[in-house]
C-alpha cells in the first residue's frame, strides 16, 4: 500500500520527499534513467544483493522474468536460460554462450564451459539484466541477452571497509555452513590513485550421505575463496584506468548432482566409491575436484570531448577445472570419470560512444577473442571392460565489428537501428586411447588410438531496430525488432564413432547455423508522480 501524506506548505517537496529513488542504469552504455530505455531492463540494486539468500549470479534468477536457473551435473556446467535461450538448447559446450556476462564493462568468456564468473554478490553495486539480443550494442554477441555486473567502485577520497559474517544451519546436517569476508578501500593519493580490496570465504557443509559410509557426515560438503584487488588511477581529466584481478578458488568433495543413487524419504543417498580407478586416483575412494579460475582485467576510459573512448582487455586462466565422480547407471554399471578442463582466452573489445548534445546519437565498436581449451582425462567403464583417455583440444578466434543510431525525430518520437557482423573460426581435435589389459589403472594406455581434427568457420549479419513513441512525460511505449544467429552443432567424428559403437542412433551434424528473431512490444509507466513504475 501506499502511505497517505499530510498536506504542507510545499506540496510537491512532500511528494519528492517520499517519492522512490529513480534508478539509473548503464546497460545501453550510457547512464539513462530505466524508465526512458526501449529495453526490457531490469536493475538489482546492491541492498537486494547484500541479503543472505544471495550468494551468486546463479541465486538471483528468481528476480529476473523469463529467466531459469539450471544445470546439468553442477556446478560445471550451472547456467542460466532467458526467454527460452540456454545452453541445452545452443549445444554451446564449445563456448558459445547464448546469454552474455560482464562484469564492469568487460565480458567474460569461458569456451569450456561459457556460464557465468563464480563472482559472489557480496560488494557487488548492482546486476543490470537485458533481455533479447545484444549483438549489436555489445561485443560479446547473446541470444537470449546480457547480464551486466558491476562490482563497487574505488573511491579516491574516502578510506572505507565493511565485514560479513553469517552461518547457516541445514536439518539433517551436522555440521554448520559460514560465510566470512570484507573489503578494504584505500586512497593511496587522493583523487588520482586508489586502491579496492576483498576477500570471501564460503564453506557449505553439503548434504546426503554415502551408502555404507556412516563415517563420512560431509560427503557434498565445498568450500571457496574468491580475492578481488581493484585498482583505480585517475590519470588526468580525460583518462582514468582499472587494473583488476579476480581469483576463485573452490573444493568440492562428490560433486553435487553426481553418484546419487536413490532420493527416496527426501534423503538423498550417493554411491560408494569402489571401483580401482577411483581408488587409485583417490586412497579411500572419496574424489575431490579443484576450481582454481583467475581473471584479469584492464579498462580504459579516454573522454575525447565528442565521444567517450573504451578499451576493455581481459585474460581468463582456467588451470584447474576438474569433474571426478563415480556413477551407477539404471542397469547396475559403474562409470568412472576424472577429468579436468583447462581454458584460457583472452578478448579485447574497444567501443566509441557519442557524448555530445544532439538528435542524433551514436555508439561503434569491434571486439576479439582468442580462446583454446584442453578438456581430457580418464574414462572407465569396468562392466563394458572400456577404459580409456579422451582429450578434446578447441583453438577459437572470433571478431566482431558492431554499431548504433538513435536519432530523436522531436520529444515524443525517436529510431534506433544497429548492425553487427561476426566472424568465428574453431579448430577442435580429439584424442582418444583405450586401455590394453596390462597397462596401469592410470595410464599411460596403449591399446587403440584414435587422432582427428576437424574444424568450422562461420560469419553472420545481424540487426537491431526500435521505434519509441513518448507521448507523456511518464510513459513510453517502443516496438523493437532484432536478430543473432548461432552456428551449426558441430558433432565430431569421435563422438560419432563412440555412439556407434554402443549402438545408438548417431546425432546429425552439420545443421545450418540458426537464427533467431526476437520481436517485442512494451511500455513503461511512471505514476503517482515517481513513486510507482
Amino acid at each position: 500500500s501506499t502511505g497517505v501524506f499530510a498536506q504542507s506548505e510545499d506540496e510537491d517537496a512532500n511528494i519528492n520527499e517520499n517519492a522512490l529513488e529513480e534508478v539509473i542504469v548503464s546497460a545501453t552504455r550510457r547512464e539513462e534513467s530505466i524508465m526512458e530505455i526501449s529495453l526490457s531492463v531490469q536493475s538489482i540494486p546492491e541492498q537486494v544483493l547484500e541479503l543472505p539468500i544471495f550468494n551468486d549470479v546463479n541465486d538471483i534468477t528468481m528476480l529476473i522474468p523469463g529467466a531459469t536457473g539450471f544445470s546439468n551435473k553442477p556446478p560445471y556446467k550451472e547456467g542460466i536460460q532467458m526467454r527460452g535461450s540456454g545452453i541445452t538448447q545452443s549445444g554451446a559446450d564449445d563456448g558459445r554462450a547464448p546469454v552474455g556476462y560482464y562484469v564492469d564493462d568487460v565480458p567474460f568468456v569461458d569456451i569450456s564451459t561459457p556460464v557465468p564468473p563464480p563472482i559472489g554478490t557480496f560488494d557487488l553495486q548492482r546486476i543490470e539484466v537485458v533481455r533479447g539480443p545484444q549483438g549489436t550494442s555489445y561485443g560479446q554477441d547473446s541470444v537470449g541477452g546480457s547480464i551486466i555486473m558491476r562490482t563497487n567502485p574505488v573511491d579516491l577520497e574516502d578510506f572505507g571497509y565493511k565485514v560479513i559474517l553469517g552461518i547457516s544451519d541445514v536439518n539433517g546436517v551436522s555440521n554448520q555452513g559460514y560465510t566470512v569476508g570484507g573489503v578494504l578501500n584505500m586512497p593511496i593519493a587522493t583523487e588520482s590513485f586508489g586502491m579496492r580490496v576483498s576477500y570471501l570465504r564460503e564453506y557449505d557443509p553439503g548434504y546426503g550421505r554415502i551408502a555404507g559410509r556412516p563415517e563420512v557426515d560431509d560427503p557434498t560438503a565445498n568450500d571457496r575463496d574468491s580475492v578481488r584487488v581493484k585498482l583505480l588511477w585517475d590519470v588526468n581529466e580525460t583518462l582514468d584506468l582499472e587494473l583488476t584481478h579476480s581469483e576463485w578458488n573452490t573444493t568440492y568433495n562428490i560433486m553435487p548432482g553426481t553418484g546419487v543413487i536413490s532420493t527416496i524419504n527426501d534423503e538423498m543417498v550417493l554411491v560408494n566409491p569402489t571401483s580401482d580407478m577411483m581408488q587409485a586416483a583417490f586412497p579411500g575412494g572419496l574424489p575431490k575436484s579443484k576450481y582454481e579460475i583467475s581473471w584479469t582485467t584492464l579498462l580504459a576510459r579516454f573522454d575525447l570531448g565528442w565521444a567517450e573512448l573504451t578499451s576493455s582487455t581481459g585474460f581468463v586462466d582456467t588451470p584447474k577445472k576438474e569433474t571426478n565422480y563415480e556413477e551407477r547407471d539404471p542397469w547396475g554399471g559403474t562409470g568412472v570419470v576424472i577429468f579436468n578442463q583447462p581454458t584460457e582466452s583472452l578478448t579485447q573489445q574497444f567501443r566509441l560512444v557519442s557524448t555530445t548534445e544532439s538528435p542524433l546519437q551514436w555508439i561503434a565498436g569491434a571486439y576479439y577473442m582468442d580462446a583454446e581449451s584442453g578438456s581430457g582425462g580418464l574414462v572407465d567403464y569396468p562392466e563394458y571392460e572400456f577404459r580409456g583417455e579422451l582429450v578434446d583440444y578447441i583453438d577459437a578466434e572470433t571478431w566482431a565489428v558492431f554499431g548504433e543510431i538513435d536519432y530523436e525525430f522531436n520529444e515524443q518520437w525517436s529510431a534506433e537501428f544497429g548492425v553487427r557482423y561476426h566472424d568465428e573460426e574453431r579448430t577442435f581435435t580429439y584424442s582418444e586411447t583405450y586401455s590394453d589389459p596390462s597397462d596401469p589403472i592410470l595410464g599411460p594406455y596403449t591399446g587403440y588410438a584414435d587422432v582427428g581434427t576437424e574444424g568450422t568457420a562461420f560469419d553472420s549479419w545481424n540487426y537491431s531496430m526500435a521505434l519509441n513513441w513518448k507521448p507523456t512525460d511518464e510513459s513510453l511505449y517502443y516496438l523493437t525488432n532484432s536478430s543473432s544467429s548461432r552456428a551449426p552443432i558441430l558433432i565430431l567424428e569421435s563422438t560419432r564413432r563412440q555412439f556407434e559403437r554402443v549402438g545408438m542412433p548417431v546425432p546429425a551434424s552439420g545443421f545450418d547455423p540458426a537464427k533467431l528473431v526476437n520481436t517485442e512490444l512494451g511500455a513503461k509507466w511512471t505514476l503517482l508522480q515517481g513513486r510507482l513504475q
